[in-house]
C-alpha cells in the first residue's frame, strides 16, 4: 500500500464522511422514532421530501457498498498494466487466458508465437506456431487454452486447425499436434470436465471434445445454430458460455498495391484516394530521406500533367529487424505533416509472409473499425491494358465501372513512371519502370519486332517448300533419291514445323495451340542438346579421342569384309571343278 501524505488525508477525509453520515442518521433515527410514534400525522413532512429522502437513501447505500467491495481489494498488486509482448511488430492481443497457478498465456493478431507471462507481466517463455516435419510452416493462433494436464491448445482459423502443443517428444523444443480439423475456429477454452471447447464462427457451432494419452479426439460432440461465436468459456453449472462480437456497418476498405513495391525500402504511399469507392490506389513508394515541401510540389506537378489526383495516403515500412518505436511513431507523425485521412500502415518485416495493414483516424470524432482487403495487382500489366467495360443494361456494369476507375488511374500515370532510380533528383521511386525505362523500351522494340521478323521467317519458309514441292524434284532420278533418303523425308517435316510455329495467326483453338507450343519446345530441346552436345564434344579433344577409338574397329570391319569375299571365291572356283569333273 502506498503511505504517502495524500494517502492519508483521503483515508481521513473518508473516515469522517462515513462517521458523520452515521451519526447524523442515529442522532434522526432517535429524534424520529418517539415523534412519529406518537403523532397521528407527518407533521411538515411532504410526500415529494419522502420520496426524495428515499431515492437519496437507495444511491448512498450503494455508493457505500462500492467504498467498502472496494477497500477489500489491494489495487496496486491486482489491477496492472501488462504490456504486449510483441510489441508493435504485430497487432493487438486477439486471446489470454489464466492458469491456476497465475501464468498468462497470450496470442496477438498475426502473430506466430504463444508467449508465457507471469503474473508480473515478465515473458517466461515464448512458443514459436511452427509445425515440423514434412509439412512445415507457421501458422497465427487465435485464441490459447491450457488443457487439464497443462498442455497448451491454440485455434488457427487460417487453417482450420486445433493445435496441441506436446513438450514430451523427442524435439528438446517440443511439437506442435493437430488433433482436429474445424471450420474456423476463434475460440477455444476448456470446460469443467476437461473437454476442449472450440467455437467455429463460420459454421456458427461450439465443438466438445476429449483428448487421450495418444492425443486422439473423443466424445466428440456439437452445438448449432450459434451466430458468430467469437469466444468461448466454461460455465460454473457444466455448460459454457459465448461471446458475439458485433460490429458497427461501415464500408470496407480496399487497398490495391503493387507487387512490384513489396521488396521496396520504408517510405511513404503515393497514389489515389477514391473516396466513392472506399478504395486506394497505390501508385508508387518515395523512400526516405525526402522534403515534404518537395514531395508535395511533385505531386502537384502530377496531377496537373495527369488530372488524376495524387497525394500521400499512408505509410510503408519494410524493415529486417524488429520495427523500433522511434520509426512507429516518426510514421504515424507523417499523417499530420500530409493530413491524409484515413492514413493507410502498411508494414512487411524482412522475408516474412504476414504482412501488418491498419488505417489511423486522427481527426475522426467517431471513428470505426474497418475491416482492409489488401489486393495486389501486376503494375505493368494494368498498365498496358485496357479494360472494355460492358454495356450499361448489364447488371454487372456498376462494378465494371468500379474496376475501370483502377485501371484509368495506372494508364493515367506514366508521367510518374518514368522517374527511376538512376535519376539526380531529390524524389526516390519505386514502381514498376524504377529499375529502368531503358529495359522496358527494349522489351516493346523487341515485341514490335518479332511481328515483321516471323512475317520474314514465313515467307522464306514457304519460298523453299516452294522449290521443294516443284516439278523439276518430280522427274527420275531426283524423285527416286528424294523418296528413299530419310533426310529429305526429315527436312520437309522440319519445313512445316517452322512454318506452324513461325505463323503470324492466332491459334483457333487450344488444340492448335499446344501443337504450335509443343512444336516450338522441341526445336528448342533440339537445339539445346545439339549445342550441348558440340560443345562437349569439342572440349578437351574429346573429337580426336574418339576418332583414334573407333579408327582400329573400322579397320578390323573392313579386313573381315576383305575375308568373306576371299572364302566366297575360292568356294566358287571349287564348285565349278567340281561340275567341269562330273
Amino acid at each position: 500500500m502506498d503511505y504517502t501524505l495524500e494517502t492519508s488525508q483521503q483515508k481521513e477525509k473518508l473516515l469522517k464522511t462515513i462517521y458523520t453520515l452515521q451519526l447524523k442518521s442515529i442522532t434522526t433515527l432517535q429524534t424520529a422514532s418517539p415523534l412519529l410514534n406518537s403523532q397521528c400525522g407527518m407533521g411538515m413532512v411532504t410526500q415529494h421530501q419522502v420520496s426524495q429522502l428515499v431515492d437519496k437513501a437507495k444511491s448512498l447505500c450503494g455508493d457505500l457498498d462500492n467504498i467498502k467491495n472496494l477497500l477489500h481489494y489491494c489495487q496496486d498488486d491486482l489491477v496492472r498494466r501488462i504490456p504486449n509482448p510483441t510489441g508493435s511488430r504485430y497487432g493487438g492481443v486477439c486471446g489470454i487466458h489464466c492458469s491456476l497457478d497465475g501464468s498468462i498465456y497470450m496470442t496477438a493478431e498475426s502473430a506466430p508465437w504463444v508467449h508465457v507471462l507471469s503474473s508480473t507481466g515478465q515473458t517466461l517463455r515464448s512458443l514459436p506456431c511452427q509445425q515440423m516435419g514434412k509439412e512445415s510452416g507457421t501458422f497465427l493462433p487465435e485464441d490459447v487454452t491450457v488443457t487439464r494436464t497443462g498442455m497448451v491448445a491454440v485455434a488457427d482459423m487460417m487453417n482450420g486447425a486445433v493445435w496441441v502443443f506436446n513438450p514430451h517428444t523427442s524435439l528438446s523444443k517440443g511439437e506442435w499436434l493437430k488433433i482436429r480439423k474445424v471450420g474456423s475456429p476463434r475460440g477455444i477454452g476448456v470446460d469443467s470436465m476437461g473437454k476442449i471447447l472450440v467455437a467455429d464462427y463460420a459454421q456458427g457451432q461450439v465443438h466438445s471434445f476429449a483428448l487421450d494419452h495418444a492425443f486422439r479426439t473423443l466424445n466428440i460432440h456439437s452445438v448449432p445454430n450459434l451466430q458468430g461465436p467469437r469466444y468461448v468459456s466454461p460455465a460454473p453449472n457444466g455448460g459454457f458460455v459465448v461471446y458475439r462480437s458485433v460490429r458497427i456497418a461501415a464500408m470496407v476498405l480496399k487497398v490495391f498495391f503493387p507487387s512490384c513495391c513489396s521488396s521496396a525500402e520504408s517510405g511513404i504511399l503515393i497514389g489515389r484516394w477514391i473516396s466513392e469507392q472506399n478504395s486506394a490506389v497505390i501508385l508508387a513508394v518515395v523512400h526516405f530521406p525526402f522534403i515534404p515541401v518537395q514531395v508535395k510540389q511533385y505531386l502537384s506537378e502530377v496531377e496537373r500533367v495527369t488530372k488524376v489526383s495524387v497525394s500521400v495516403l499512408g505509410s510503408w515500412s519494410n524493415s529486417k529487424q524488429e520495427k523500433e518505436k522511434s520509426l512507429s511513431e516518426f510514421l504515424e507523425d507523417l499523417g499530420t505533416i500530409f493530413s491524409h485521412e484515413p492514413w493507410i500502415q502498411i508494414s512487411k518485416e524482412g522475408d516474412s509472409k504476414f504482412w501488418s495493414c491498419s488505417t489511423l483516424q486522427k481527426h475522426s470524432n467517431n471513428p470505426k473499425e474497418e475491416e482492409i482487403i489488401l489486393v495486389y495487382y501486376d503494375q505493368r500489366k494494368v498498365m498496358l491494358s485496357h479494360l472494355h467495360p460492358p454495356l450499361a443494361t448489364d447488371p454487372k456494369a456498376d462494378d465494371a465501372s468500379k474496376l475501370s476507375a483502377i485501371f484509368d488511374t495506372v494508364a493515367k500515370s506514366k508521367i510518374l513512371f518514368m522517374t527511376d532510380r538512376y535519376d539526380d533528383g531529390p524524389i526516390k521511386l519505386t514502381h514498376w519502370q524504377s529499375d529502368g525505362v531503358e529495359a522496358s523500351i527494349i522489351v516493346e522494340l523487341m515485341k514490335q519486332a518479332s511481328v515483321p521478323a516471323c512475317m520474314l521467317l514465313t515467307f522464306l519458309l514457304s519460298l523453299i517448300s516452294g522449290i521443294c514441292r516443284s516439278r523439276v524434284l518430280k522427274f527420275w532420278p531426283l524423285s527416286f533419291l528424294w523418296s528413299k533418303l530419310s533426310i529429305c523425308e526429315q527436312l520437309g517435316h522440319r519445313l512445316q514445323h517452322l512454318q506452324v510455329v513461325s505463323s503470324n495467326k492466332k491459334a483457333q483453338n487450344q488444340t492448335q495451340l499446344m501443337r504450335k507450343a509443343n512444336i516450338f519446345v522441341s526445336l528448342l530441346i533440339d537445339v539445346a542438346l545439339g549445342i550441348l552436345l558440340m560443345s562437349w564434344l569439342y572440349r578437351k579433344n574429346r573429337i580426336g579421342h574418339l576418332a583414334d577409338t573407333l579408327i582400329p574397329v573400322a579397320d578390323q570391319t573392313s579386313l573381315w569384309k576383305e575375308a568373306d569375299a576371299g572364302g566366297l571365291f575360292c568356294l566358287s572356283t571349287t564348285a565349278m571343278v567340281t561340275s567341269s569333273a562330273c
